[in-house]
This record gives structure tokens, C-alpha cells and sequence, in this order.
């Protein structure tokens, strides 16, 4: 019997020894974790779906679009039809990076628009999304109010004989003395963006021949287009028109930026440029 056993239990013992080492984990077989999940979406989107109608009031056009993801700010580009693109149109005033509609003012009337918009953000370099699709879209027009209704006629009494008096003398009344082609420079001070005026601290001027215009002088930018878009308080500005000094008024038919505090050579814009 002990010689039976002894020849079975090498053979036993050893078959133990490697199911023991098949069941134990090698250095090769080490399970590892599951890679990280992917980093959340950080990358600039592109602005689309944009459309364009006529806007609430006249001269005005109103967009819609599906604002760019991780967007800092979007523009809007516009341009008449007809016109050759890149250099012949404008960009309106920059949006928030969320932004998704905009209203243009200031359009004219009876006259089509495409339109384009455009989103970026700062970082090390500064960064562009693609461009929308184009959009196409007149301003809605000037309507007319509907005409009065005609006066109910009165019969005309006849005519009774007045003595005739000495007509009294009416003093004329002396005209407003004004000087054309006068130029101011100054500092802007305060906008009214509803009476189309702003207030500016005068610096120079010329061609008022010895009359000083008196500091602060008000300047009526009525007749210079597209001025509201890019004016900005403490910008220096060099305005030319009419100057009247019972009003202290230049009444400007040209404005141009001159230099703007705190900003980059790429914001210098010249009002003709509009």
C-alpha cells in the first residue's frame, strides 16, 4: 500500500500545483481601469439656420439664428444686393456670444440686404466658427397716414366796408449769424441719441474767424448717416458744419472719429466710410 501510494502522490501533487497556478493572476493578466469619458464639448459651434424679415418699423430688417456653442460674441455682416461683398458692406455693432436675433436700423427703404453673421472668441489666438448661410430682406416701408377729410364748406358773409388804417411798422428781425465750413475738435462728453445730438468738449477749431465756441458745444449729427453705430462717449472727434453762436450748435453735415480712448487702430471709423 506505501509503495502505492508513493508512486501516485507525485503525480497527484503536481497536477494541484498547476491548477493552483492557472487560477492565480499573473503580472501580464492585471485587469486596468476603463479609459477616461471624453471632456465636455468646449469647441467653438458655427451660427445657423439664420432668416431675416422686415422689421417693426421702417428702415428696420430683423434676424434670427441658432447661436454658435462656447461663442464669446457674434457679428453680423450686411450688404446691399447688388453690391460685389467683402469691403462694400458693414458690420453692425457686436452681440453677446449668446445671442440668436439682432434688429438693423437704419436700412433704406425700398432697397434688399443680404446678411451674414459670424461668432468668435478670445484665447491665445482669437478664434472664428465658420459663416451662417446667407439671408435676404427689405426694410419695411414708409406707409403714409391715409389723407384728411375735406372741410365742410361755410357760406362767405359779405364783404363790410373797414376804415382803412396806417399799417403799424414790424421790426425785421435781425438773421442768425452763422459760419459755414467751421471745424470743431474735441472730446465727446454725452449722447442724446434721440434729439441726434451729443455734447463735446472743444479742443481747436477753425474758420469761425476769432469767435470761440463756447465749451461744452452742442453737435447735431442729424444729417450724418450711420453716426449712431459707432459713436462712443470720450472718443475724439473732428466734426465740421454750421456753427451758430447765439445756439453754441455746429450743425454737422461730417463727423469723424479722430482717436478713441482705450481702444486698438482697428476700431478707428470714419463716418463717410457708412
Amino acid at each position: 500500500m506505501i509503495a502505492v501510494l508513493r508512486r501516485w502522490w507525485p503525480v497527484a501533487g503536481l497536477t494541484a500545483i498547476v491548477a493552483l497556478a492557472l487560477l492565480l493572476p499573473t503580472a501580464g493578466s492585471a485587469q486596468t481601469p476603463p479609459p477616461p469619458p471624453p471632456p465636455p464639448d468646449t469647441l467653438l459651434g458655427n451660427p445657423a439656420g439664420l432668416t431675416a424679415g422686415p422689421g417693426n418699423r421702417p428702415g428696420e430688417v430683423t434676424l434670427l439664428w441658432k447661436p454658435a456653442a462656447n461663442a464669446e460674441t457674434h457679428f453680423v455682416y450686411l450688404v446691399e444686393t447688388g453690391g460685389g461683398g467683402g469691403d462694400d458692406g458693414r458690420y453692425a455693432p457686436a452681440l453677446s456670444g449668446d445671442a440668436g436675433s439682432a434688429t438693423i436700423a437704419g436700412l433704406k427703404t425700398g432697397q434688399t440686404y443680404w446678411f451674414i453673421v459670424i461668432a468668435g472668441r478670445s484665447g491665445d489666438t482669437y478664434e472664428w466658427s465658420e459663416w451662417s448661410n446667407w439671408a435676404q430682406a427689405a426694410p419695411q416701408p414708409v406707409t403714409p397716414p391715409p389723407p384728411p377729410t375735406p372741410p365742410t364748406p361755410t357760406p362767405t358773409p359779405a364783404a363790410t366796408a373797414t376804415p382803412t388804417s396806417t399799417p403799424t411798422a414790424t421790426a425785421t428781425p435781425a438773421p442768425r449769424p452763422r459760419y459755414d465750413d467751421a471745424e470743431i475738435y474735441g472730446r465727446v462728453i454725452s449722447i442724446d441719441a434721440a434729439a441726434n445730438t451729443f455734447t463735446m468738449r472743444v479742443i481747436r477749431h477753425e474758420h469761425l474767424r476769432g469767435n470761440s465756441p463756447s465749451s461744452p458745444v452742442t453737435v447735431d449729427y442729424g444729417a450724418v448717416a450711420y453716426i449712431e453705430y459707432w459713436l462712443r462717449s470720450d472718443d475724439y472727434i473732428e466734426a465740421e458744419g454750421s456753427y451758430y453762436p447765439n445756439e453754441n450748435t455746429l450743425r454737422a453735415h461730417d463727423v469723424e472719429l479722430e482717436y478713441r480712448s482705450g481702444r486698438d487702430d482697428d476700431d478707428y471709423h470714419d463716418g463717410d466710410d457708412d
